[in-house]
């Protein structure tokens, strides 16, 4: 009997946070240990009290970067916090780089065997941030 860890299903968004439909015109779902992936961007992404049916959810980073508060730690900072905080991931498997502009997330989820790696682009997440 194969073990199975529930970590949901949801929409598949992409970098913009933009449903994502396929070929058919349906709409794309996620679902295994990418939905972890997808909810810690959604997570870094939103400002906390943004979401009206999650008010809790948010580490404002975009804010973070709009207010010119970020420096290295403090990014690196939020990143590894909102990866150790999700329930579905092994803490201790939580690590967090920069290299240049380039933020890496690399996590476990629990039951998985293989690590997740999120990388971010401060240049682009800049641009996005002045949306």
């Amino acid at each position: 009997m194969e073990l199975t860890i529930p970590y949901g299903k949801d929409l598949s968004l992409d970098n913009s946070s933009d449903i994502i439909f396929t070929s058919d015109g349906d709409i794309a779902l996620t679902e295994g240990a990418e939905v972890i992936a997808q909810d810690i961007g959604i997570e870094l992404k939103t400002d906390e009290g943004d979401l009206f049916w999650a008010k809790d959810v948010g580490r404002g980073l975009f804010k973070l970067l709009k207010d010119n508060q970020a420096n290295e730690e403090t990014i690196l900072t939020l990143l590894r916090g909102a990866a150790i905080d999700d329930p579905r991931i092994e803490p201790d498997s939580v690590s967090v780089s920069c290299t240049g502009n380039k933020y890496k997330i690399s996590f476990q989820a629990y039951g998985e065997i293989a690590k997740r790696e999120l990388l971010y682009d401060l240049k682009e997440l800049l641009t996005e941030a002045q949306k």
